[in-house]
């Protein structure tokens, strides 16, 4: 999202209502996903969240496939 929407025309366009009380507010899609502020706003952590994440995954994967035996019943 930030590489489609952070500096372009469509990303600036302000679509999205988010409602307070009675009282709505226009917000960009960036703004409406939260994707502002120092974790979400940055590549580089959206990358390193994402490079933990699949590390995190295989780790359990492998992990997995070591320790569980179907064929020892």
């Amino acid at each position: 999202m930030l590489n489609q929407y952070s500096d372009s025309a469509p990303g600036q366009v302000k679509a999205f209502q988010i409602y307070s009380g009675n009282v709505s507010v226009p917000v960009t899609v960036l703004d409406f996903y939260g994707m502002r502020g120092d974790i979400m706003g940055s590549l580089g952590a959206c990358v390193a969240l994402l490079a933990t994440t699949t590390l995190s995954f295989a780790i359990c994967g492998a992990c997995a496939v070591t320790k569980i035996r179907h064929s020892s019943r």
